[in-house]
């Protein structure tokens, strides 16, 4: 029972996303019929920037978004 308590709050390893670029840096790219701009990618995302009046941050699976 000790060993069970033990490993349960054992802290795990934890692995971090890697971060590369699959684009220039500031691309415009087209998603759903909305216009984003390239930041990089952050583990199986990419990270994207809504180029419009309402400038957000978003994070799209980056199986979602094929290079032209």
């Amino acid at each position: 029972m000790i060993k069970f308590i033990k490993n349960f709050f054992k802290i795990k390893e934890t692995i971090t996303p890697e971060v590369s670029r699959r684009f220039p840096f500031g691309e415009s790219i087209e998603y759903n019929g909305k216009v984003y701009r390239y930041l990089y990618t952050f583990g199986e995302n990419d990270v994207l920037m809504r180029d419009d009046d309402e400038p957000r941050i978003f994070f799209i699976p980056s199986k979602f978004i094929v290079a032209d």
